[in-house]
């Protein structure tokens, strides 16, 4: 799984409609996050959406998501496998 990702921030408001952008970025088949507003009422149980309430959620929630995932591809055993693989 790679580092991609995309976010949606829209303005919060009162009105209906949906997001096509949204539509069109979980055609990519990576993490989306979008903000809590109407224009993404129908993604709530779409697998691969995180939904946010502000700019400190989300940082946690990428955090969450994305570090982790580095960490355990870099930690030192893997390193070290990926070292021997090169001289093989």
């Amino acid at each position: 799984r790679s580092g991609d990702g995309t976010i949606l921030w829209y303005p919060k408001n009162t009105g209906a409609g949906s997001s096509s952008c949204a539509r069109f970025a979980l055609g990519a088949r990576r993490p989306l996050f979008v903000n809590k507003v109407t224009w993404f009422k129908e993604l709530r149980d779409v697998e691969g959406v995180y939904f946010f309430d502000d700019y400190e959620h989300l940082k946690h929630m990428l955090y969450l998501h994305y570090y982790n995932e580095y960490l355990e591809m870099n930690i030192w055993d893997e390193i070290a496998k990926k070292h021997i693989e090169v001289y093989k």
